[in-house]
Formats: structure tokens, C-alpha cells, sequence
């Protein structure tokens, strides 16, 4: 995956197994701009079950992303 876009990371991380779920997080506000959407369809183009992923439109913040990771999701 070397040489991929921003999401590789996270998908090396859960095929090694360092992690088992990914939180894909984003302002997703505007109709033409969907962060996660993106990030949720390169995740599963690397081989991420979808139930995986955990897609976080409401991502404007990181402290909003943050809490939502450990109270909602």
C-alpha cells in the first residue's frame, strides 16, 4: 500500500491487526465534499470488511470526533 492515498495507514494498521475497527472522520456538510465517504471507499478497496468501519460525518473538530468515538460509536 506504500504510495496510496491518506487512508493507507489505518488499513496497513487493521491488516497487521493493530487495530479492529476504523474511524473514518470528516466534515461532510457540502454536497460535493464527503471526506469520509472517500476514506470509507478506499478502506474497503484495501481489503477492510465494512463492518469495520465506522464512518463519522460529523467530524469538524477532532475533540467532537473524539467524544463521539468513545460515547456514541
Amino acid at each position: 500500500m506504500r504510495g496510496s492515498p491518506r487512508g493507507s495507514p489505518p488499513a496497513v494498521h487493521y491488516e497487521v491487526g493493530t487495530v479492529r475497527k476504523l474511524l473514518v472522520s470528516s466534515d461532510s456538510r457540502f454536497e460535493n465534499y464527503n471526506e469520509p465517504g472517500a476514506m470509507l471507499a478506499y478502506a474497503l478497496s484495501q481489503g477492510v470488511d465494512p463492518a469495520d468501519v465506522q464512518p463519522d460525518d460529523g467530524g469538524r473538530r477532532t475533540y467532537d470526533t473524539c467524544y463521539r468515538a468513545k460515547h456514541i460509536f
